[in-house]
C-alpha cells in the first residue's frame, strides 16, 4: 500500500486500484466464493440492471406474480449467476394454464439480456435474440420474460414456468403467475398516447451491411417499424435535407428527398425514398404523423445536387434571409401537390429540433405564406410564443 495524492493506492495482481476500489473487488470475490457450485437463478426486478460481475442482491424467490389486462403485455425479469460456468444456456417457456383455458408458449418469450460499454462499464441493457449463451464462471445474466395476453384470454389466474438449461444438466426453474383481469386493453392502433421515436434507417443499413434503400435495408427495417407499432408509435421519422443535425449521431442521416438544381434554375425533386419509407411505415401500423425534418437544420446549410455537373453544391441560408425564401419556396410548393397526390397532406408536419424562437419565427412566417396547409412539430422546449403554431 503506497500513499499518492493523499489516497492510498493498492497493487492487486499487478493493476493499481484505489483502496476503495480494491475493498470492493475483495467483498466480491469472497462473495463469490461463498456461492455454491452450479446453477443459480431467482426473481429479479424489472426496474434493476443486474451487474455482470456481483453475485445478484435478490431474496431467492423462484417465482414471479403478476396482473395484466387483457391485450396486455406484462413483463417479468429473472437473474441466472454460476461461480463455475454454465455453457450452452438456453431458455424454455410452457404455456400458462388456467381452469378458465390457456395462454400459448407462443405468447411468452423469454430472452437473454446483453451487456453493453457505456461509460466504461458494462452495462445490462440489450434485449437479445441469441438461443443459447455461455455464462462464464463468476458472472450473472439476466433474463427478460415478456408475456403477451390475448385480448380473448378468459378471465383469471394462469401458471407456467420458465426453465434455463445449461450443458451437463444444469437447470434453474423458475414459476409463472398472471392474474388476468375482465378489463381490455384496446390495440396499439386505437391507443391516445402520442409516441414518438425517432427511427434512423440509416443506422440499420450500417449495422446490417446493407446498401441504403435496397430491398435487404426494407426487410431489415420492417421488423423494426412492425415492434414501434406495436408500442403505439404513431409518428414516422422522414428527412428533407442532408445531414438536419449535421454529424451529431453516429450514423448520419441523409436526405430522403433528393434536391435537383437545373441549368436553367429551375427545382424538381425525387421522392422516392422518402415515399417508400412512408409507406413501409404505414403498412407497419404507423400512421399518426409524417414528421420531417427539416426547414431549420443545424448549420443552416442545404445540399443540392447541380444537374449540370452531376455534383453536389450547397447553400448557406439563415431562416428570413431572401436565400432562404428562394431556396425553400420551390420546394414547398412541389411538397405540398406531391403530399396532395398521395393522400399524406393532411399528416404531415415540418419538424424542427430544438431550434430557437428567433430563427423558427421567420422560418414559420414563410411557411404560412407559401404552404399553409403544412403542420408543425417541435422537439424541443416550450417556447410560449410558437405554442400557437
Amino acid at each position: 500500500v503506497s500513499n499518492v495524492a493523499g489516497g492510498h493506492i493498492v497493487e492487486v495482481e499487478g493493476y493499481l486500484l484505489s483502496e476503495e476500489a480494491a475493498q470492493k473487488l475483495a467483498a466480491r470475490e469472497q462473495a463469490w466464493a461463498q456461492q455454491p457450485a452450479g446453477f443459480h437463478g431467482a426473481v429479479g426486478s424489472t426496474d434493476v440492471r443486474y451487474s455482470r460481475g456481483d453475485v445478484p442482491q435478490v431474496t431467492g424467490e423462484k417465482e414471479w406474480s403478476g396482473t395484466a389486462w387483457r391485450g396486455e403485455r406484462v413483463n417479468a425479469q429473472f437473474v441466472l449467476w454460476t461461480a463455475d460456468g454454465a455453457a450452452q444456456t438456453r431458455l424454455v417457456v410452457s404455456p400458462l394454464r388456467s381452469e378458465a383455458g390457456e395462454i400459448p408458449a407462443a405468447c411468452v418469450e423469454a430472452r437473454f439480456v446483453r451487456y453493453v460499454l457505456a461509460d466504461g462499464q458494462l452495462v445490462a441493457d440489450v434485449i437479445d435474440t441469441a438461443g443459447r449463451l455461455d455464462i462464464p464462471a463468476r458472472t450473472a445474466r439476466p433474463v427478460w420474460v415478456t408475456i403477451d395476453v390475448p385480448a380473448d384470454a378468459w378471465p383469471g389466474t394462469y401458471t407456467g414456468t420458465v426453465t434455463a438449461a445449461a450443458a451437463g444438466g444444469k437447470r434453474a426453474e423458475f414459476g409463472l403467475r398472471v392474474e388476468v383481469l375482465p378489463a381490455v386493453l384496446p390495440p396499439p392502433s386505437e391507443w391516445t398516447f402520442w409516441l414518438d421515436l425517432w427511427q434512423n434507417p440509416f443506422a440499420l443499413a450500417r449495422y446490417h451491411g446493407v446498401e441504403p434503400w435496397s430491398p435487404a435495408h426494407f426487410a431489415v427495417l420492417e421488423p423494426h417499424y412492425r415492434m414501434l407499432a406495436e408500442a403505439g408509435q404513431k409518428c414516422i421519422t422522414t428527412t428533407i435535407v442532408h445531414q438536419p443535425w449535421g454529424t451529431q449521431t453516429f450514423d448520419p442521416y441523409e436526405s430522403m428527398v433528393e434536391w435537383i438544381c437545373h441549368a436553367d434554375g429551375t427545382w424538381s425533386f425525387d421522392y422516392s425514398r422518402f415515399d417508400a419509407l412512408v409507406e413501409l411505415a404505414m403498412r407497419c401500423g404507423i400512421r399518426g404523423a409524417i414528421n420531417c425534418y427539416s426547414m431549420v437544420p443545424w448549420g443552416d446549410t442545404f445540399r443540392y445536387l447541380d444537374a449540370a455537373t452531376g455534383d453536389y453544391r450547397s447553400i448557406h441560408a439563415p431562416p428570413g434571409t431572401a436565400e432562404y425564401a428562394r431556396h425553400w419556396r420551390p420546394f414547398l410548393m412541389d411538397f405540398v401537390e406531391h403530399l396532395r397526390s398521395r393522400g399524406w397532406l393532411g399528416r404531415t408536419a415540418i419538424a424542427m429540433d430544438e431550434r430557437p424562437a428567433e430563427m423558427m419565427k421567420p422560418m414559420l412566417a414563410l411557411l404560412r405564406e407559401v404552404a399553409p396547409e403544412l403542420k408543425v412539430a417541435l422537439a424541443g422546449g416550450n417556447e410560449p410564443e410558437l405554442k400557437d403554431h
